[in-house]
């Protein structure tokens, strides 16, 4: 007996599964995130997610750092929409902990060699503790590049991690090589410090440029923000209009033209 998933996305001839529903977009995340980081994907029509989370049942982003799940594939929103979009991550006693999460965003968690295109986020999101970003939230080793997104929604990290700061309008932090072409940010940027005064870094596009651990190189093309960048204990923050922090282990490079 064969069994087939009928939330299976159909295949084209260039290899690329082609998602028009809340269904398919689900069957694709779980794939990637299960240890098939490198398939590819295109939206073919605008997505209500409703359906398939919500409080009682949070959506698992694409790409899991914490399982070495990085997305490594292609995808290409062309345009599209997905709403209704719900994510959570609390731990014991309702406190907002790490253990599973790494990053919220509202297209990919974490990505490594990826490329990310045509996706827009109208959606406010709130992270909790760790890196957030309107389309990405962290990106690690190889190169990775985010083409004609953009978001409008408002993008709060609430908490602090030394580890996982950083929250920008298109990307939370941004390591090893990012290429972002043609992105802007409409929404506003802002985080809110739980128990202590401790640096963050925020900006409109990205919020952390660089990463401690190993070089980085980041390049932003004809991208511009123009929603408010604002937070608890500012003083102690670093802000910026497109790039808030960039990292300072002298291995850090950022170019914007």
């Amino acid at each position: 007996v064969t069994v087939t998933d009928a939330n299976k996305p159909a295949q084209a001839e260039d290899g690329y599964y082609e998602i028009a529903t809340a269904g398919q977009l689900k069957w694709f995340a779980d794939e990637v995130n299960s240890g098939k980081p490198e398939l590819n994907a295109r939206l073919t029509a605008d997505i209500d997610l409703r359906g398939v989370c919500s409080a009682a049942a949070p959506w698992t982003p694409i790409g899991d750092r914490a399982n070495n799940q990085d997305y490594r594939g292609t995808f290409d929103g062309q345009n599209h929409k997905i709403t209704g979009l719900y994510l959570e991550n609390k731990g014991s006693f309702g406190e907002p902990t790490n253990d599973e999460i790494y990053g919220h965003a509202g297209v990919v968690a974490s990505a490594q060699d990826a490329v990310i295109r045509g996706c827009s986020n109208n959606a406010d999101i709130t992270g909790y503790e760790g890196y957030t970003g309107g389309i990405v939230a962290v990106t690690s080793y190889g190169t990775t590049t985010i083409e004609n997104c953009w978001n409008t929604g408002a993008i709060l990290l609430r908490g602090w991690q030394h580890q996982f700061r950083g929250v920008g309008g298109i990307i939370g932090n941004a390591s090893a090589a990012v290429n972002i072409t043609n992105c802007y940010n409409a929404g506003a940027i802002s985080f809110y410090y739980k128990t202590q005064k401790i640096q963050q870094a925020a900006g409109g596009i990205v919020g952390l440029a660089g990463e401690s651990s190993h070089a980085s190189t980041i390049t932003l093309t004809n991208c511009y923000a123009t929603g408010t960048v604002s937070g608890q204990y500012d003083d102690q923050a670093r802000m910026g209009a497109l790039v808030g922090e960039v990292a300072d282990n002298e291995r850090a490079t950022l170019t914007a033209t």
